[in-house]
Order: structure tokens, then C-alpha cells, then sequence
């Protein structure tokens, strides 16, 4: 279609629904062809990045990840975002991570909060802002909750893990939140991964957000 939408310009310059009308045809071909086959690449790409990561081959992993975030900014020249990104730098220092990440396995995206804590195999992640300063960082989950339960959780960032069973109480009217511990981020790290790695216990689990607080930044 987009041959046949150039060559329906003519000889004689714009076709007759003029600049405008053009410029909208070409980005809606772009939003329909182009980037879905970047974004399966990048999901490829990501998938290839953790299983290397996880066999021990950092050196491939690190290639895989180079080849993943060059094509990520590819993708936001494009549509005018980075894939995945949601984050806010607070005035302390703080990461705030909320919607706009990629939820997979069941994890949803409702109204400002993600949602589908019941089954294990769901996951959401976030591209983190680039140039992001490594060392130590406090996981914190604010999140609402009609009940309280337990969340078998898994953090990933790049090849770092930080697994826990986090207890949430039950906060309905006002925010809950909930420490996971600290995790070391290396420098230029590209994305955080949060993993439901068991059946959760609080049926109506809504994260509103991950904080990531550096280390020697709490108040």
C-alpha cells in the first residue's frame, strides 16, 4: 500500500487530499505494518536477552540488550515514545514507575493501576529513563486492596533478581504500601520486571505504582 500510495501522487506533486491528508495515510501505515514487526523483534529480542542472561552468558546477553535498546529508540522516533515507559523522577531522588508499562500473562491495566494478581505467570514491565544511575535501590509497591493476602513476587533488573513473598494488608480507602527489599542496578540499566511467580491470595490486588528508592534518599 505505501508503493501504491506514492505513486498515487502523481507527476504533478500532492496527490489531491493534499499534505495533510498525506502525511496521515504514510503514519497510518506505519502504525499498521511497521511497528508491530519492531515490536515482535523487540519482544524476541528481550526473550533471547534473558534466556542468555539466565544460562550464564553475560557477554552475549549484553550484545542482545545493545541490538534491544538501539531498536527501542528506533520505535520512539517513530511513535513518538519508548516503549514501556512510565517514569517520573521525584523531587528526593525516587523513581515512580506507574502505568504505561507492558503487562503480560494476565496482568491488565485498569483505570491508573494494574490489575489479575490470582495466577502465576503474569508479568509488567517498565523501560527505565535512560542514563540510569546504578547502586542500591528500595523496592516499595503502592497499591490498593479490599483484603489482605500474599504476593510470591519476582524483581528483575537486567540479570539482577530480588524474590520475595510480600503480605499486603488490606487498604481499600487510602494506599497500601509494601517493601520487596533492595536491589543492586548497574548503570544504564534498561528495564525493571515485576513477576507474579505464584498464585496471589488478594483477589482485588491493584499496584498504583513501584517506587525505587536510592539508597541513603529516604526521608
Amino acid at each position: 500500500m505505501l508503493v501504491g500510495l506514492v505513486l498515487g501522487a502523481g507527476l504533478g506533486g500532492l496527490p489531491a487530499q493534499g499534505l495533510q491528508g498525506l502525511k496521515k495515510s504514510y503514519e497510518e501505515e506505519i502504525g499498521k505494518t511497521v511497528v508491530p514487526l519492531r515490536e515482535g523483534y523487540r519482544k524476541a529480542l528481550l526473550t533471547l536477552e534473558q534466556s542468555l542472561a539466565a544460562k550464564g552468558d553475560y557477554a552475549g546477553a549484553m550484545r542482545v540488550q545493545e541490538e534491544r535498546r538501539s531498536l527501542e529508540k528506533q520505535m520512539g522516533s517513530i511513535t513518538g515514545t519508548t516503549p514501556g515507559v512510565a517514569a517520573v523522577r521525584q523531587d528526593d531522588g525516587r523513581l515512580k514507575l506507574t502505568s504505561g508499562g507492558e503487562g503480560s500473562g494476565g496482568l491488565r491495566e485498569d483505570g491508573g493501576a494494574w490489575t489479575g494478581w490470582q495466577t502465576a505467570g503474569g508479568a509488567v514491565r517498565w523501560a527505565l529513563p535512560a542514563g540510569m544511575i546504578g547502586g542500591g535501590y528500595a523496592l516499595e509497591l503502592i497499591y490498593r486492596s479490599s483484603a489482605a493476602g500474599t504476593l510470591p513476587l519476582t524483581v528483575k533488573v537486567d540479570f539482577h533478581r530480588l524474590h520475595r513473598s510480600v503480605k499486603v494488608d488490606a487498604a481499600a480507602e487510602s494506599e497500601g504500601r509494601v517493601r520487596l527489599g533492595v536491589l543492586r542496578v548497574r548503570p544504564g540499566a534498561a528495564g525493571l520486571e515485576l513477576n507474579l511467580t505464584g498464585a496471589g491470595s488478594a483477589p482485588d490486588f491493584r499496584l498504583l505504582a513501584v517506587h525505587l528508592i536510592p539508597e541513603g534518599g529516604e526521608k
